[in-house]
């Protein structure tokens, strides 16, 4: 096979079973550098067919929490479902429940790597509701592949960080590499079902079926597996538009 990584026993996502979760409390808190300050204008969202992308040019750092170095932000990416009445666009679950939107920011370490494409390609450590006004910028650039407007890093976070899920796992898309540490916060983030919908209506594009709906082309098998979450450096949240805690 072209991925033998993706039949290997790490591979990501993962159902979270709390049942299993051990506490660690030498975990400190993450430390966010520069999440409060805007991206730069020049910051650019594209559609690639499969999802849509942001990639993170600054000084956007993530430490702490067990991390043993410091490391950089380099792009967010976005999943979610075909319906806007279901709830399984995430491609994690918690306590086997899925939610209708996943976002996941790709981190590297860059006193060792250049960009994020080279932590991946060299296989380093990688890491109803009113409309939630801090995803608006994402949203109405969703269809388009080129700038975004200026947003902070921090305003896509729950409010509360401190309680969060880390593991070992890999890439959840080809080439599946076993190299990313992951971290999944207990707490959602609301979004309206207005841009839910948005979402679920976003086509790929320059595809050859130009009305195909993102994240169901070239969609591999996934298996859930519930596993014993215990290390991390990819961050990951899920968004729910019916049960978010905004407030902690």
């Amino acid at each position: 096979k072209k991925y033998p990584s993706c039949n290997s026993p790490r591979q990501s996502p993962v159902d979270i079973d709390e049942t299993f979760t051990q506490v660690r409390l030498q975990y400190q808190n993450l430390q966010l550098e520069g999440w409060n300050s805007l991206t730069a204008e020049s910051t650019t969202i594209h559609n690639n067919g499969k999802t849509v992308a942001i990639d993170v040019d600054g000084e956007f750092f993530v430490s702490g929490g067990g991390l043993r170095s410091r490391f950089r932000v380099g792009r967010i990416t976005f999943h979610w479902g075909r319906c806007n009445a279901t709830s399984d666009g995430s491609e994690h679950s918690l306590n086997g429940m899925k939610y209708p939107l996943e976002m996941q920011i790709y981190c590297y370490n860059s006193e060792e790597f250049q960009s994020l494409d080279e932590a991946i390609e060299k296989e380093g450590r990688v890491i109803s509701l009113e409309d939630n006004e801090n995803l608006i910028p994402v949203v109405e650039a969703i269809n388009t592949s080129g700038s975004v407007e200026a947003f902070t890093l921090r305003s896509l976070l729950p409010n509360n960080t401190d309680k969060y899920y880390i593991y070992n796992g890999s890439l959840t898309s080809p080439p599946c590499s076993e190299m990313v540490e992951w971290i999944v916060f207990k707490h959602a983030v609301p979004i309206s079902e207005t841009q839910v919908s948005t979402l679920n209506h976003t086509h790929a594009y320059p595809q050859n079926w130009p009305n195909v709906t993102l994240n169901y082309l070239f969609k591999r098998k996934k298996i859930l597996h519930r596993i014993k979450p215990f290390k991390y450096t990819l961050h990951h949240y899920l968004y729910n538009h019916e049960n978010a805690d905004a407030s902690t």
